[in-house]
This record gives structure tokens, sequence and C-alpha cells, in this order.
């Protein structure tokens, strides 16, 4: 919460000066939306796992790689002359985490007594758990809504619902794999069902004829709440960095601006037609 209260502060601060422009200007711009796609990726450093069946040949914990990839379909409301604007649709998030044996031979134990402990060799294993969610995102621009070019800073939260979970592993023994893949599948788990994050980004919003390219860089990114890998200590999940890429089509008006002309006319002047004629 307190991550979230510092980035909405921040977030206010900024819209400010776009909020409090004069109302004595004549330009008025009416209301857009505007409807996309976008594509994003993160990759986050090593995890630490919550697997203490797990082991490696030299003795060192094991690490997972932990990267995730989101779709969003969205559609985007514009504030305050397009200086500011609030976006939300449907988002399809893939979080997924591996660990293989390219670090060391991995052992899982599969049966502990008094006196010995029996383990098996693993090749790999991991979690791949896909959401359905809602995203919400805040924008402020840096330039008026006619430059082709319009840097910004983004405020970005999601909550996922969890809708499928995978677990895998590879045991190099045939005879072992028969017996023991399973019960090591059930072992590794299931994360929460709900899921939120909350990040950061900076990007610059391109004007290309009737559709808009928006490149954005992702830092930082919060998971909040427990981790979304089951297996992966929640203390580790830190943040993320990542890249985006999204494409938006406007429906509303077009970019042409749009002024509003006072009357110059004085009634107390009148038309040529209802002036007195005389005959000279």
């Amino acid at each position: 919460m307190k991550r979230f209260s510092l980035w909405a502060l921040l977030f206010s601060f900024l819209s400010l000066p776009m909020m409090a422009e004069s109302e004595e200007t004549e330009e008025v711009v009416p209301s857009k939306v505007n409807l996309g796609v976008s594509f994003g990726t993160v990759n986050s450093d090593l995890k630490a796992l919550n697997l203490p069946q797990l082991m490696l040949r030299d003795g060192y914990a094991p690490f997972a790689e932990y990267w995730t990839w989101h779709v969003d379909v969205t559609s985007e409301f514009f504030f305050c002359k397009e200086r500011f604007s609030l976006a939300t649709g449907v988002r399809f998030t893939s979080r997924y985490a591996a660990v293989d044996n390219g670090w060391d031979e991995m052992y899982w134990m599969v049966k502990e007594t008094p006196t010995t402990c029996d383990y098996i060799t693993l090749g790999s294993l991991g979690q791949r758990n896909l959401y359905m969610g809602v995203p919400l995102a805040m924008r402020v621009f840096f330039a008026p809504y006619q430059c082709r070019v319009r840097p910004y800073v983004k405020v970005d939260a999601s909550f996922d619902f969890r809708i499928a979970t995978n677990n895998y592993v590879d045991i190099l023994n045939e005879r072992m794999e028969r017996l023991f893949e399973r019960p090591i599948m059930d072992q590794l788990g299931k994360p929460d069902v709900f899921h939120a994050s909350l990040g950061a980004s900076g990007g610059v919003r391109i004007r290309c004829n009737n559709f808009y390219v928006n490149p954005e860089i992702i830092f930082p990114l919060f998971e909040l709440g427990n981790a979304p890998i089951h297996f992966v200590e929640k203390g580790d999940m830190g943040c993320g960095a990542g890249l985006k890429v999204s494409f938006q089509f406007p429906i509303g008006h077009s970019d042409e601006e749009v002024v509003e002309v006072e009357s110059t006319y004085d009634t107390a002047v009148q038309s040529e037609k209802d002036m007195p004629t005389e005959d000279f």
C-alpha cells in the first residue's frame, strides 16, 4: 500500500499543471477515445526457490529464471486537452519460471529416513500460470496534442485472476519418471487465484497517419501480494523491468484543431437590406 500511495501521489503532482491551464483560451478539443492493442514483456533477476527437496551437486541454492508477457485490449479516454488519459480493458498474462541443469546437476529428494535420503536426477522443472485480468493505466503527456511525437509517463496497475496452471518436470531416468513425475508436479503447487501488480513506465506517443504507436520502457514493476509462481520465495520477487509497445486507433474526432470563433456582429449596425432607400 505504501508503494501504491507513493505512485499515486507522484501522478497527482505531475497532473496538476495540466489541470490548471487557463480557461480563457478559445481552443476547444472534442472528447476522443483510442481503441488499441498492446504487447509487453518483463524480465526479472533470478529468484530464490522455496523447494527444500531440490538441491544442486555443488551444494549451492538453486534459482529460477522468471519472466512474464502480456497482451492488452484497451480503451483510452482523454481529458484536459489530451494532457491526461485513463485506460482500461482486458489483459491476458503469462508468468513463467524455470530451473534447468544448465547451472549444475539437480537432484530431488524422494525419500528421507533418519539415516538416509534417496534422490533422483532432474533435467529441469518449471511452472507457467495464465491470468485474465483488468488493467488500469493513467498517462500524463508533456507535449500538446497537436504534436506528432509526445513523451509521457504512465502508472499502470493490473488485477488478475488465474485461469490455468501448468507444472512440468523432466526426470532423466525413464523408470523414475513414471514413478515420480506426478508426485513432484503436485509438490510444485499452485499460486493464489488472485494477483495484482503495480508499475511505472515512460514512453513516446507517435502519430502515424490514422493510428498511434506507443513504445515504452517499464520500470519498475512490483508484484503485489504473494508470488505469482508458487515455488518462488515471496520476498524475492523484488521488481522487474521490461518493454512494451501498443497500437491505437482513435475514434471520436480527428487530430485537426478545432477553434471556437466569437461573433463580431454589432447589433447597432443594420444590414444593407434594412437601410432606407432614397431617390436622387
